[in-house]
């Protein structure tokens, strides 16, 4: 074997305490390197999810405020035409005309209304409540989709027993067909007020169903909005 050869060779018995600290470094520095970008991966990762979980929830919680204010429209609209038709109950030709022929149908139609909580379950199973760096943020958001549902579960009671009254209504004329037939809004309306359920439905729903719930569960869908966009 040569000198040459002999030299080449790798013997750890020739390293001298610097290079051995010097390779060591290198190896130390290469975990703390990969160990570092793991966490920053990590980190951009769920600081992605957190922002898509939120951006869901507001559009959600848009959707929802959308579909309140359209809730409160059509509560405004059947107690202006309760009121109004109990105002004219005894003398129904004298009623002003556009407005009799804008309110004489409100009563008997149908109300729907639909909430989501889509994306708040989302954020439940996938875990996200807990990444969020804002514990308050999170609390904010159960707190509004909770009002959502309280003001959903109020309507559905006044559609609820508005449909129970318009039963009983129905129930108790002997012409059931005289919305289908080709009648005036004050011969209808004549016809219906001969049954007493008739009465008692428009005054409940002049007196027992407002919007200020309806109101302060928009207002806080708007704070939580901000609170959202300002995290975003």
């Amino acid at each position: 074997m040569s000198e040459k050869t002999s030299k080449s060779r790798w013997n750890p018995m020739n390293w001298r305490l610097g290079e051995y600290t010097r390779q060591l470094s290198v190896v130390v520095l290469g975990i703390v390197i990969t160990f570092l970008g793991s966490a920053a991966i990590s980190a951009i990762k769920e600081r992605k999810e957190v922002r898509t979980a939120l951006s869901f929830v507001k559009s959600e919680l848009e959707e929802n405020k959308a579909t309140l204010i359209e809730t409160r429209e059509r509560i405004e609209l059947e107690v202006a035409a309760a009121r109004f038709l109990l105002h004219y109950k005894d003398n129904l030709q004298t009623a002003p005309t556009d407005s009799l022929a804008t309110y004489y149908i409100v009563p008997f139609q149908a109300t729907i209304d639909s909430y989501s909580s889509d994306a708040l379950e989302l954020m439940k199973t996938s875990g996200i409540f807990p990444k969020l760096s804002d514990e308050y943020l999170g609390l904010d958001i159960i707190k509004t989709y909770n009002e959502i549902r309280i003001a959903s579960d109020f309507y559905g009671y006044f559609s609820k027993t508005k449909d129970e009254a318009l039963k009983m209504i129905m129930a108790n004329l002997d012409n059931k067909l005289i919305l289908f037939e080709n009648r005036t809004p004050v011969e209808i309306w004549n016809y219906v007020f001969k049954v007493y359920e008739t009465e008692v439905m428009l005054r409940q729903t002049c007196f027992v169903f407002n919007v200020d719930y309806i109101n302060q569960t928009i207002e806080s869908i708007d704070r939580a909005i901000a609170t959202i966009d300002d995290y975003l």
